[in-house]
C-alpha cells in the first residue's frame, strides 16, 4: 500500500519539524510532500537541509496570494484558493497512492496503538474508504507543571493533557479525490474512533506566543475572515489556553470519543462536517473538561 502525506507551511520553523519527523518515520521521506507557501524568513528547502532524513521530501513553492487575474483575494477567498489547491493537488497524488493524508503542520494523524502499532498498519486495516476523519483533541502545554517542548522527542511523551474539539475532526484521509475545506469535504465521511488529529496550537506556550504574533500580521492584511484564530493577540491566545487549562478534569473522559463518533457528519454550506451534527449544548458538554491520554500514547508524535 502507498500512502502520501501532504501539508502547506508558511516559515514553520517550530511545526514543521515536528510533522517532518513523525510523517518521514511513519511512511517514508519520499512519500512526503510540502508546499511552500511562499515562505519569507526560511524556505522550506533550507529547512529541509538541516537533517539527512529530509533529503528526499518534496517540496513546491506557491505564491502566498493568487496571483491571477481572474482571482482577486479577499479575507474570504483566501482560505477557497488555498483549500482549491490542495484539493487539486491531492487528486493528482491519488492518481499514484492509494492514501493521501492532509493536514496543517500543526496536526498529527495518530492511530490508537490499541487497534495499530503504526500509522501504515492503522490505514492498511482501514482501507479501502472514500474518506475518513480522525477524532480531533487538541493537546496542551500545561507549562506551570511542563517544560518547553524538547523536539528531539516525541510530542506524546512530553504532553498528555488535551480537550476534544469536534470541528478538528477533518475529513482529510482521502483514498477517493474529492474537493476539501478547512474541516470538511464535499463527500459524506466516517469519523473513526480509533484515529485521533492531534492538533498542536497550543503545544508550546512560549511558540504560541511567538507564532500568533505572525498570524495576526496575516490576518490584520486582510487575508482571513474574522472568525479565523489569526485575529488574535498573542495575550489573547495565551489567555484561551489557560482557559482550557482550568476546565474540570473528566476521569476516564477519553472514552467520550465514542459519544463522537456517533455522529454523522452534516452537510454545512457545500460540504459535510462533523460539527454541523451537534447542537450547541452538545458540544459544550463534550468540549468543556480536561481530559488526558491513555499511557499507551506515549512515545508517538
Amino acid at each position: 500500500m502507498r500512502i502520501a502525506a501532504i501539508t502547506m507551511a508558511r516559515d514553520e520553523n517550530f511545526f514543521l519539524p515536528i510533522w517532518l519527523k513523525y510523517y518521514v518515520r511513519e511512511i517514508g521521506a519520499e512519500n512526503c510532500f510540502v508546499i511552500d507557501h511562499a515562505s519569507q524568513v526560511v524556505p522550506v528547502r533550507q529547512l529541509l537541509s538541516n537533517s539527512a532524513d529530509w533529503a528526499q521530501v518534496n517540496v513546491v513553492r506557491l505564491p502566498f496570494v493568487s496571483q491571477s487575474p481572474r482571482f482577486a483575494t479577499t479575507q474570504w477567498s483566501f482560505d477557497k484558493h488555498r483549500f482549491a489547491a490542495i484539493s487539486h493537488l491531492v487528486a493528482s497524488l491519488l492518481e499514484y497512492y492509494d492514501i493521501v493524508i492532509h493536514g496543517d503542520c500543526d496536526e498529527l494523524m495518530v492511530a490508537d496503538p490499541e487497534t495499530a502499532l503504526s500509522l501504515k498498519a492503522y490505514m492498511e486495516k482501514r482501507y479501502p474508504f472514500e474518506v475518513i476523519a480522525g477524532v480531533g483533541i487538541e493537546l496542551l502545554h500545561d507549562w506551570r507543571r511542563e517544560g518547553e517542548l524538547d523536539l528531539a522527542r516525541p510530542v506524546l511523551s512530553q504532553r498528555r493533557k488535551f480537550v476534544y474539539r469536534i470541528h478538528h475532526s477533518k475529513p482529510h484521509v482521502l483514498g477517493k479525490a474529492c474537493r476539501i475545506g478547512g474541516h470538511g469535504c464535499e463527500i459524506p465521511f466516517e469519523v473513526c474512533k480509533d484515529l485521533l488529529l492531534v492538533h498542536l496550537k497550543f503545544v508550546d506556550r512560549a511558540n504560541l506566543r511567538n507564532r500568533q504574533s505572525v498570524l495576526r500580521v496575516n490576518f490584520k492584511q486582510g487575508l482571513v475572515g474574522n472568525a479565523s484564530r489569526w485575529r488574535w493577540s498573542p495575550e489573547q491566545a495565551m489567555t484561551q489556553m489557560d482557559r482550557l487549562l482550568r476546565l474540570p478534569v473528566a476521569e476516564g473522559g477519553f472514552e467520550e470519543r465514542v459519544r463522537i463518533v456517533a455522529k454523522k457528519p452534516e452537510k454545512k454550506g457545500q460540504f459535510f462536517e462533523l460539527s454541523a451534527a451537534f447542537s450547541p449544548k452538545e458540544m459544550r458538554d463534550i468540549q468543556h473538561h480536561l481530559i488526558e491520554l491513555p499511557q499507551r500514547f506515549e512515545g508517538l508524535g
